[in-house]
């Protein structure tokens, strides 16, 4: 998935993985995490959570119908464990992802009611949220919305993971069963 910025932080895992891939002294593996969760969150998904929290609506980006494949973290750990000494992974990379894809709205709405939270939810036209991102660049330091941030919350990340179910047998759990493994707040 190619967001149409590019950022310091997409060109930096770019580049990393054209170094690894050039090098030619070893053999390589590279993996692509989607949005990790568990009971302690996960960094992006906790401040997605976090965020919808915040305040008495849920506000979205856009009308929130953006796909995401949110990964389990005992999946991820699985397809991590499934690479070392497997020659069918050598030279490949395998983007590690849950095995259902879900709006935003529906991941933040199932999310929080797991936390006994029911609010109505907000969509905000994106216009508006690229005006206030340029508005917020000017005014702030660390502005909460860059045209990076919308990039991400308004396109969908649902990679092909079917190359690693073949190679490492990976088969992750889709998000609403991994949100039910987790242990209530």
């Amino acid at each position: 998935m190619t967001y149409p910025y590019t950022t310091p932080y997409n060109a930096s895992k770019r580049e990393a993985e054209r170094i690894v891939k050039e090098q030619g002294a070893m053999k390589w593996t590279i993996v692509r995490p989607t949005l990790a969760y568990n009971e302690n969150g996960g960094e992006e998904y906790a401040m997605f959570i976090d965020f919808l929290k915040k305040y008495p609506l849920g506000i979205f980006v856009g009308r929130g119908r953006a796909l995401k494949n949110p990964v389990h973290v005992d999946d991820l750990m699985k397809g991590f464990l499934a690479i070392p000494g497997n020659p069918n992974a050598y030279g490949k990379t395998y983007p590690f992802c849950g095995s259902e894809p879900i709006s935003l709205w529906d991941m933040g709405r199932l999310a929080l009611e797991r936390e006994g939270i029911r609010k109505p939810f907000l969509p905000l036209p994106v216009w508006l949220c690229r005006v206030a991102a340029m508005l917020m660049a000017v005014v702030m330091k660390r502005a909460p919305f860059s045209k990076h941030v919308i990039a991400g919350l308004t396109l969908d990340a649902t990679p092909d993971w079917s190359q690693a179910k073949a190679d490492l047998g990976y088969d992750p759990v889709g998000f609403r069963e991994g949100l039910a493994r987790l242990p209530k707040p």
